[in-house]
């Protein structure tokens, strides 16, 4: 019975991540400010929304504007999706008591890691390899 439990609570838990990472992907598929540097990036902006009400509120949109990511909306979502706590823990749990998923956001001359540590991005790879996503978009996250 205590497999059955731990198995249960696994494979939740496996679902949860499934579906933060669906939203990301969709939510970073939008334009994006030009990064220069990997510095640090702003502090998170508070969201006035509960976890739950976001996904039934997503929705999926294959048409993308120009409308650019502001460089706030694009630290809060990255601190929501992997970051750190001011209480040192993280916004995620472990899989098997490993943080071991990096994020890579690509875009469209480079590609940049995001530093969960530290909040910050820094810089990876030039080139633009948005062509590994399923949509045509300026700005991708990626998770390795």
């Amino acid at each position: 019975m205590k497999y059955q439990t731990e198995r249960t609570i696994m494979k939740k838990t496996f679902i949860k991540y499934k579906i933060i990472t669906a939203c990301i992907l969709f939510i970073l598929t939008l334009p994006i400010f030009s990064i220069t540097t990997a510095d640090e990036l702003p502090p998170p902006i508070q969201a006035s929304m509960n976890f739950e009400e976001t996904l039934w509120r997503r929705s999926s949109v294959r048409n993308f504007t120009s409308e650019s990511v502001s460089i706030e909306d694009l630290s809060t979502i990255l601190w929501a999706a992997y970051g750190v706590r001011d209480d040192g823990q993280r916004t995620v749990k472990p899989i098997n008591g490993s943080y071991a998923t990096s994020v890579y956001i690509l875009m469209e001359d480079s590609v940049y890691r995001y530093q969960s540590e530290n909040h910050s991005l820094t810089f990876f790879k030039n080139g633009d390899y948005r062509f590994i996503a399923q949509y045509d978009s300026p700005i991708v996250l990626g998770l390795a």
